[in-house]
């Protein structure tokens, strides 16, 4: 299965009482590779809908397609990030048929309909 055959859905509802949600996915695409990250920033409402922002920004701005890896990624979000809240995130980059993810906190990966094999460091 290649990038470009993967299909993405997104749903961020802010919590129960909140206007504003702390929860972003970010999907890039570009030829063969995709991006898909997904931004838990900690607490709820305005303050968190900030960081999560912050983060949407961040890896809005990286060059797409990239060489980096996952790991880079969440190391460059995590810079980004060092002043705020903080945020729990998960990033996954598809190259072809090669999947490379990184995650840190409360966030997972779940695939429909295929296998994927993770490392915990």
């Amino acid at each position: 299965m290649t990038a470009a055959s993967w299909s993405t859905a997104s749903v961020c509802e802010p919590a129960s009482g909140e206007i504003e949600s702390g929860d972003r996915v970010i999907v890039r695409r570009a030829g063969d590779e995709l991006l898909v990250a997904v931004v838990d920033a900690l607490g709820h409402g305005p303050k968190a809908a900030l960081v999560a922002t912050q983060a949407q920004l961040f890896l809005e701005s990286l060059p797409w397609p990239s060489a980096l890896t996952s790991e880079e990624v969440i190391a460059g979000l995590a810079q980004a990030l060092h002043m705020s809240r903080g945020a729990a995130a998960m990033v996954s980059i598809v190259r072809g048929a090669q999947l490379d993810g990184c995650g840190v906190g409360n966030v997972e990966l779940r695939a429909v309909n295929a296998s994927v094999p993770l490392l915990n460091f």
